[in-house]
């Protein structure tokens, strides 16, 4: 499984997706979540929404916020169910 190569790009966009969505959660909510101080917290939204496991510590109040959530569910569960085993 780790030697083909899909598995690479499959780690590598779901990675960068993760990186580019927690930073533009942080854009978004900044300064209307108060649950939200650094690019950190965002990040931990971002794995956590994208791995399904949304923990419900930070949560988005912003519509686009919630439309990027949506959006991260989404994509989360296509990465997941793309990574097989052979």
């Amino acid at each position: 499984m780790f030697k083909h190569p899909m598995f690479g790009i499959l780690t590598l966009v779901g990675n960068g997706t993760i990186v580019v969505a927690a930073y533009l959660f942080f854009l978004l909510e900044e300064g209307q979540n108060p649950k939200l101080h650094s690019y950190l917290d965002a990040l931990w939204w971002a794995v956590s929404t994208v791995t399904t496991v949304g923990d419900g510590e930070i949560l988005p109040l912003t519509f686009w916020g919630r439309i990027l959530g949506i959006l991260m569910m989404i994509f989360g569960t296509a990465l997941f169910c793309s990574f097989r085993s052979e």
